[in-house]
């Protein structure tokens, strides 16, 4: 009894080892936004961009943008996927843009 059960169980990990997913190329971003020297709350929209210098850099990937991000006493946090094809492993500098929800400035 004891070996059939050694048996199911060994079987039943090796099946669940073989479904595991891939690890993918999403991040999460966690970050800090001040309004007029406070802590902002509320509801922002973050674009994301990828650039290979920090100044006069060209463009890799992006614009990636998260709408109605909220944020809660200054904090945040957020997926972020570029994909791939960007990390190659060379340095790169990340732009982040911010405006208030809704809103088109």
């Amino acid at each position: 009894m004891q070996i059939k059960i050694l048996s199911l169980l060994t079987g039943l990990i090796c099946f669940l080892a073989a479904e595991a997913d891939a690890q993918t190329s999403a991040f999460t971003y966690q970050g800090r936004l001040t309004s007029s020297n406070n802590p902002a709350s509320g509801l922002y929209d973050l674009q994301f961009t990828l650039y290979n210098s920090v100044t006069s850099g060209t463009l890799l990937s992006g614009p990636v943008t998260n709408t109605a991000v909220a944020v809660t006493n200054g904090l945040f946090s957020v997926l972020v996927d570029f994909g791939s094809a960007p990390f190659s492993g060379s340095d790169l500098w990340l732009e982040v843009g911010v405006r208030t929800n809704a809103t088109t400035s």
